[in-house]
């Protein structure tokens, strides 16, 4: 487009300066045949006069022709400067002319943008359009006939609707429109006056003049059950309870306390029982829920907890037997244990339900009785020889006296202790 509109102005330019040469061209050559014309009437009256007049006639025709032929030499002089004058303008002209096309293709004089940049904008002109139409007019900014049915449409909260309002004509047909649920609602019911119509989101109501309202709810969440278990250090843990007990998210957590609590536990659990205890496995059991922020206790109803030692070596006379105990903010010292489940001899599980979490400690417990040696001092009973002797017992109780074991130990007549 460029190189067509540069090639033009050349073209026209050109013709131009012929023009104008020509037109100079023939100006002068018209004059110069007039005063040759003149110049031969002047010679044929001349020749009419007598000789004298003649040859100064003649003389002065030839200095006329000589002025002439000078007049013609100024003349053609001028034409050339002139062409060339023109010549020059008509360049500069079209120079002129090619500057100001390279510039009306970038943009035009009157300051209206390139093509392309004009599609743009109308497209963008057409998009603001299409905008502006998608945007519903507020019923109260319409005009509405008499005859005219309107019939509008809201949401309560948790919800939309998918469109405002119909505004219909006697030959018009009512649209369908649909209720629409946020996350965490779901649609309940069309009303009208308080009245339900409907229970399907889409809902095509009467051509009449009326108000309808779609209802959402919060979506109520199933709550479920707790049934999770844990092995530790080959004794698994496991924890049931019913919905609505713990949070759904929630989450059992189980770890063995450390060797020296242990050992603590071990001894408190010992001073607190008659019976021998063989071995204490004791945890800290918590529930932890994501969206409570932290652990939690149960809520409204009890936790079954039990522990399972089927992997353990237990005697058949020895029994289990569950105890809370209850630390020090450190967990370093045993304040107190709490039996919550009696022993239950010659079973490797043992259960109870369980109102808070802490730390729980299940116990084997020997039912043969503490077991202890004692000296006594004592004789044969069919010999006077005296002696010491140390035997193994076994007792029940807390404490046991040597007056009581030592007359039936057997072989021997109890004499002192």
């Amino acid at each position: 487009m460029k190189t067509r509109r540069k090639t033009s102005s050349r073209v026209l330019a050109f013709l131009l300066s012929f023009i104008m040469v020509a037109t100079t061209f023939i100006n002068d050559y018209t004059v110069v045949r007039a005063e040759e014309d003149v110049a031969v009437s002047y010679d044929s009256s001349s020749s009419e006069s007598s000789d004298s007049s003649s040859d100064s006639g003649s003389d002065e025709a030839s200095s006329d022709d000589a002025g002439s032929s000078d007049e013609s030499d100024a003349a053609d002089s001028a034409d050339g400067e002139n062409a060339d004058d023109v010549s020059d303008e008509s360049d500069e002209d079209a120079d002129v002319s090619d500057g100001d096309s390279d510039s009306a293709e970038g943009e035009s004089t009157d300051g209206t943008p390139e093509e392309g940049e004009t599609d743009v904008d109308e497209d963008d002109a057409e998009d603001e359009a299409l905008e502006e139409e998608e945007e519903e007019i507020p019923l109260e900014d319409l005009v509405i006939n008499e005859d005219q049915i309107v019939i509008t449409f809201s949401a309560s909260e948790g919800g939309s609707v998918s469109m405002p309002y119909q505004i219909l004509g006697e030959e018009d047909d009512v649209a369908s429109v649909m209720a629409i649920a946020e996350d965490g609602y779901e649609f309940d019911n069309w009303t009208k006056d308080g009245e339900e119509v409907s229970t399907d989101e889409e809902f095509t109501p009467a051509k009449e003049d009326a108000e309808y309202v779609a209802n959402f709810a919060p979506v109520e969440e199933e709550e479920l059950e707790f049934n999770q278990s844990k092995t530790v250090n080959g004794v698994k843990i496991s924890l049931y309870a019913k919905p609505g007990v713990l949070p759904n998210d929630a989450e059992l957590q189980v770890k063995a306390v450390s060797s020296t609590l242990e050992n603590r536990i071990k001894d408190a659990v010992d001073a607190e029982t008659e019976e021998s205890v063989t071995d204490t496995y004791s945890f800290d059991i918590n529930i932890f829920s994501q969206e409570k922020g932290g652990f939690v206790q149960p809520e409204d109803g009890t936790v079954e907890v039990r522990f399972d030692l089927a992997d353990k070596d237990i005697d058949e006379e020895a029994s289990l037997s569950v105890y809370h105990v209850e630390t020090n903010s450190y967990a370093s010292a045993v304040k107190n244990v709490e039996e919550v489940a009696a022993p239950e001899k010659g079973e490797s599980e043992i259960s109870f339900d369980a109102e808070h979490f802490s730390i729980y400690t299940v116990t084997i417990i020997n039912n043969s009785g503490k077991s202890a040696s004692i000296s006594v001092i004592c004789k044969y009973v069919d010999s006077e020889i005296e002696g010491v002797e140390t035997v193994p017992i076994n007792y029940s109780g807390s404490y046991i006296s040597a007056n009581d074991v030592a007359p039936a130990i057997s072989g021997y007549s109890f004499d002192y202790a």
